[in-house]
């Protein structure tokens, strides 16, 4: 008995110590995975540090010391591996478009040679930079790694009161040789790589087009000949016998929309995106990220006055045209990512096509102007001169599908030539950027809209019948046969301003009306400030100090008819519009 007693007693030791033995050996193996994971993710982001340092601060890092280029041609031959066994072992499916993992490390070295040399050609300085990481992902499987990344910038432009904010999405792949983590490719969404990457990319080659094409640049239209703000209602397509609004392009909500819907600090991940409208981005899907001409379709909706409330947006109030009975003849948001003329640029350029095609329907004008890339002293391609304005306008630039593939706002002009341009993105996420430190050379397509005009034919016949009141009761809006009511109200957004700012707050009417009154609302606020009303004008102006940091929403008011004496023929509309108001000023 107590022999059995002390062989079951050494069993149990012996396998309480295979226990402990193997757990320490698992955790030993975790250990060892979570330590290659690190050191793969500080190798990813020591390389977009020196990266960034070079074609930004003209620094002068060892990138190559970084990068597969480093190695033996016998250790580089064996970087490759099938993507799709890369996928399917790691489970990443970010940005992951080769059909093989190859080194392209020769490549990225050619890209930070090119970024810094168009850069200082054209004397551009970054001042106050930092930049920022914020990891996604860290991948590995056995010898390679995948690190997604996203690298938030901010800086000053010598000379520039806004601060200017540039995010882009990494995906680094790394291969492990004696124990260090070596980069041999990586995929950014900023348009580059799409149009240059696997082409044989000359970085000297290239530079010399773009030097001759910088220093043949035409001068362009100037800014103050230009016409800087609604074009001819003229240019609207003709309208048959039909009736209805036309409501001219405004530029400056277009721009002070951008601005409040895009970045206000290094730190802020998506927060500043327009929760009223769908989102085509997420934090971790990377996938489903293409949020560009979806913002620039926003802009657009503001520049027509369109009201920033979720009941509008939701219900597609014009200006969104959900009239016709194809795709190309609707443009409207959707919460179900399905119309894709508000979404995609290219079904946004059949919308306009469809729009000059017709003469009888809602629909957008817009003119159009293509210029080539800049590459040699032939090519005007550097300066985008049009006889109109280009502030508030798209321009379709490089991006993942290639040229015209990504949409970008205009938000700034100071002349024609590409440095002298800032735009304001989502996806890649931009505000107030120089527009040839992005896109130097790459073709360009400007669409600058003119008017909307929406097309109802009245049941009673070809013209709407409105009541004759006394003018000091107001104008009556609502057609008795049909319904359709003709007034719209226009708001003027305002740009983004200090804390404690006092503006003046205007809006005006399509025809005049009996009463105006505003209404302001702090975000996450129960008070709402009413400023006063006006009576029988076409016209709105208060002031308000704007004393709470964060997001307002203001609201203008009208009412056509004077309801003691017009009860049921008085009709109310509204219009919202949202500002931000953030520390700094902030000027365009």
């Amino acid at each position: 008995m107590k022999n059995l007693l002390q062989r079951l007693f050494i069993a149990f030791a012996l396998l309480l110590a295979l226990t402990v033995c193997v757990s320490a050996v698992d955790g030993e193996v975790s250990e060892t995975v979570d330590t290659m994971e690190e050191e793969a993710k500080n190798a990813a982001v020591a390389f977009l540090q020196d990266f960034t340092g070079n074609t930004y601060l003209y620094q002068t890092n060892d990138l190559e010391a970084r990068t597969t280029a480093a190695l033996s041609t016998t250790q580089r031959n064996a970087i490759s591996l099938p993507a799709a066994a890369f996928q399917a072992i790691t489970g990443t499916r970010e940005y992951l478009n080769e059909s093989n993992l190859v080194d392209n490390s020769e490549f990225l070295l050619e890209k930070a040679v090119f970024f810094k040399a168009v850069r200082q050609i054209q004397d551009i300085s970054h001042e106050q930079f930092q930049a920022e990481y914020e990891i996604h992902s860290v991948k590995v499987n056995g010898s390679f790694a995948q690190v997604c990344v996203t690298e938030h910038k901010s800086f000053y432009y010598p000379g520039e009161t806004m601060q200017s904010f540039l995010s882009d999405v990494f995906e680094v792949f790394l291969f492990r040789q004696g124990g260090t983590w070596y980069v041999f490719d990586m995929i950014c969404d900023d348009g580059f790589d799409s149009t240059k990457r696997n082409t044989g990319f000359d970085a000297e080659a290239e530079i010399a087009g773009f030097t001759a094409a910088y220093e043949n640049r035409g001068s362009g239209v100037s800014v103050s000949a230009k016409e800087q703000n609604s074009l001819s209602e003229n240019a609207v397509l003709p309208m048959a016998t039909y009736s209805g609004h036309t409501r001219s392009y405004n530029r400056d909500n277009a721009i002070y929309y951008a601005y409040t819907y895009s970045k206000t600090n290094s730190n802020d991940f998506l927060n500043y995106y327009n929760s009223n409208f769908f989102r085509i981005r997420t934090e971790d899907d990377f996938d489903y990220n293409a949020d560009c001409m979806n913002f620039v379709s926003q802009c657009f909706y503001a520049g027509f006055y369109g009201s920033n409330d979720e009941t509008s947006i939701s219900n597609r109030r014009f200006p969104q045209d959900n009239i016709g009975s194809t795709a190309d003849s609707r443009w409207y948001a959707n919460p179900l990512y399905t119309h894709w003329s508000w979404t995609a640029i290219e079904d946004f350029n059949s919308y306009l096509s469809y729009c000059n095609s017709a003469s009888s329907e809602t629909g957008m004008s817009a003119l159009q102007y293509t210029f080539p890339a800049a590459t040699g002293s032939g090519s005007q391609g550097y300066t985008l001169s049009t006889p109109y304005s280009l502030r508030g306008v798209l321009a379709e630039v490089d991006g993942s599908g290639g040229n015209y593939s990504h949409a970008v706002l205009i938000t700034t002009e100071n002349g024609s030539d590409r440095n002298q341009l800032y735009y304001t993105a989502h996806t890649t996420d931009a505000k107030h950027i120089l527009f040839s430190s992005t896109y130097p050379t790459c073709p360009v397509r400007i669409v600058i809209p003119v008017a909307v005009r929406e097309l109802t034919q009245c049941s009673g016949g070809n013209a709407h019948t409105y009541s004759s009141v006394p003018s000091a009761r107001g104008q009556d809006s609502t057609c008795s046969h049909c319904g359709y009511c003709k007034l719209y109200v226009k708001n003027n957004l305002k740009n983004c301003v200090e804390q404690g700012t006092t503006l003046t707050l205007s809006g005006s009417t399509s025809q005049t009306v009996y009463r105006l009154a505003m209404e302001v609302k702090a975000e996450n606020s129960s008070t709402t400030t009413w400023l006063g009303e006006e009576l029988c004008t076409s016209s709105y102006s208060r002031s308000f100090t704007f004393n709470q940091k964060g997001l307002y929403t203001i609201t203008l008011h009208a009412r056509d008819l004077d309801p003691t004496y017009y009860p049921n023929e008085s009709t109310s509309v509204y219009c919202t519009f949202t500002n931000v108001y953030i520390e700094r000023l902030m000027v365009p």
